[in-house]
């Protein structure tokens, strides 16, 4: 099973957007280190991420020196993404992140990663009768002004929802 590894902005993506509760629903284990968890305060309910089957990684040493040696790499990333980072590496897992900065170093390294959007894709195959749940939440996503995630890229992966949904209609025969 792959693991995917979590920063904090793609948890504030799916709560604020209703999905929070699909992500456990898409067949991954979820990590997150525990310096992101940390930072998870508004909007989220932490106890819920627990009881859900979110795991929390904790660092010991070396572990420690390596995330600061990806931080810095690149000192626009904080100490928690790099932390987020160097997991992904280390479990060979999913990155998720929303964050350029984080996706840049990450791409560098060889860590595979993905953004918001990815996921909302996981969680539309994964059930696809939670079709109208995920076309809401693109479409708050696209009039939301703090969304950073392109209209374009709302708009491609709406329009693939909805061409899915009439790839399996069936026509009645007579």
């Amino acid at each position: 099973m792959k693991i995917i590894v979590s920063d904090a902005s793609i948890i504030f993506d799916l709560s604020k957007f209703s999905l929070i509760d699909d992500l456990f629903d898409i067949g991954y284990e979820i990590q997150i280190p525990i310096f992101i968890y940390n930072e998870l305060k508004r909007g989220v309910d932490k106890d819920s991420l627990i009881q859900n089957g979110i795991i929390i990684a904790h660092f010991e040493g070396e572990d420690l020196i390596k995330i600061q040696k990806i931080r810095d790499m690149r000192p626009r990333i904080s100490f928690p993404d790099a932390s987020g980072i160097y997991l992904a590496n280390k479990e060979d897992a999913i990155l998720l992140t929303a964050d350029q900065a984080m996706y840049n170093t990450a791409i560098e390294i060889s860590v595979t990663t993905y953004r918001t959007l990815w996921l909302v894709k996981q969680i539309y195959l994964q059930n696809q009768s939670k079709k109208d749940k995920i076309l809401s939440a693109l479409c708050q996503m696209k009039t939301d002004p703090h969304c950073r995630i392109p209209d374009d890229k709302i708009d491609e992966l709406y329009k693939e929802i909805i061409a899915v949904s009439y790839t399996h209609l069936t026509l009645p025969t007579n």
